[in-house]
């Protein structure tokens, strides 16, 4: 009982994480999902099929395949293993292809990305957990959640 309590909340929060801001900088408003994509829908008919010709790039699969497996989740009432792992997967698998294309085009421009361990990696994460607004940590936090759900929970014994 208690994890579909907490499956159903952290479903809940990451569809909730598409409402706040996720990036707060001084050049402009910050960035909330829903306003992009409110604004894909907006856009001309013609304009927006061309922007699908193609297939989107892999992280953007995965970022909207995360709160399709969440809502997917709550309409089944938090009792699908398999969709708590889904949706908790999804934004982890985002960051690691985004970290990958980066440590791929750093790799060509300047030889090497900072460790871990060194101080340039932890001035640039403190830089930019300067920058995230709670709708990054609520993704981030219910994806945790329902990852530890999809892994721990078991549908038989109730």
């Amino acid at each position: 009982m208690i994890f579909r309590v907490l499956g159903l909340c952290a479903g809940l929060a990451m569809l909730g994480s598409l409402f706040l801001p996720w990036l707060a900088t001084n050049f402009g408003p910050p960035l909330v999902p829903w306003d992009l994509i409110k604004s894909v829908i907006d856009l001309d008919p013609q304009l927006r099929s061309r922007m699908f010709e193609t297939m989107p790039p892999a992280e953007v699969i995965t970022f909207g395949l995360s709160f399709l497996a969440a809502a997917l989740f709550l309409l089944t009432a938090a009792s699908s293993k398999a969709l708590a792992l889904v949706a908790g997967v999804m934004p982890f698998a985002t960051v690691g292809i985004l970290f990958t294309r980066a440590a791929n085009a750093a790799n060509g421009i300047t030889g090497d990305l900072p460790s871990f361990d060194s101080p340039d990696f932890s001035q640039q994460l403190s830089e930019f957990m300067d920058v995230t607004g709670p709708g990054l940590t609520l993704w981030f936090g219910s994806a945790a959640v329902l990852l530890l759900i999809g892994l721990l929970f078991n549908p038989s014994s109730r």
